[in-house]
């Protein structure tokens, strides 16, 4: 449960976690979303959302960035580990909070990384259309140009790939291979799996969501024909290895 003193306007500074220690706190919080240890994690949220909460309160000017980028990412993993739990009503929420607090962490693939978590949660709600709108508009935004970053590839691709998610849910297979295929470029431009503003993208993240995407359309055949594709030095943890998109 989440603290009420923000509702009654007695948050104190004093309570705050300095950002390192926040971030510290956030980066094991991931590693254990990613070894599926949800259990674990679900004891480990409710502190954190309070002190992520606290230290957005408390940050200054100069740490005002940082702390929002934290708490986003406290967010999302709220998000994901609720939608786990078969919650994604309240993942929604999570979700729609991490968004809020994205755009003050003045990072654009922090708010893209937001929106692609947002857009998995809609899928799990069964809002396809909408969905495929988040992925696919966010990824227009976020294409990239010029010299962009193997991050900006990556969080770029992995929205490409939602989207392809979101169109074969839909039965718009042929859709759903152009957008595999814009994904496939983006993957060729990182080259190996990486995991960038905490979403997993490259060749085996490629493979896992083809595959989802054939099976969704009915396509068995290519399922399994694409997935004899995955690399056998996958780096994919065990949370994206799993046929929940994401």
């Amino acid at each position: 449960m989440s603290s009420v003193d923000d509702v009654l306007g007695e948050l104190d500074d004093a309570d705050a976690p300095n950002l390192g220690e926040l971030a510290h706190a956030v980066a094991h919080a991931w590693g254990t979303y990613r070894a599926c240890r949800y259990a674990s994690l679900a004891a480990l949220l409710p502190r954190l959302l309070a002190d992520a909460q606290a230290a957005v309160h408390a940050a200054t000017a100069a740490e005002a960035g940082r702390a929002a980028d934290l708490a986003t990412q406290v967010h999302q993993i709220t998000a994901r580990t609720l939608v786990r739990f078969g919650e994604a009503d309240l993942g929604h929420v999570a979700a729609r909070e991490a968004l809020r607090l994205a755009a003050g962490a003045l990072d654009p693939l922090r708010l893209a990384s937001a929106r692609d978590c947002f857009g998995h949660v809609l899928i799990v709600q069964g809002r396809y259309a909408d969905a495929e709108r988040v992925h696919v508009s966010t990824a227009q935004q976020l294409e990239p140009t010029g010299q962009a970053s193997a991050a900006h590839w990556s969080v770029y691709g992995v929205l490409l790939l939602g989207g392809a998610s979101s169109v074969a849910r839909q039965g718009r297979s042929g859709v759903a291979s152009d957008l595999l295929a814009e994904g496939a470029t983006a993957a060729r431009q990182t080259g190996i799996d990486r995991t960038d503003y905490d979403v997993h993208f490259g060749p085996s993240y490629l493979v896992s969501q083809s595959t989802d995407c054939a099976v969704v359309t009915g396509d068995y055949v290519a399922a399994a024909e694409v997935a004899r594709r995955m690399p056998r030095d996958s780096a994919l943890p065990p949370a994206a290895r799993s046929r929940y998109p994401g």
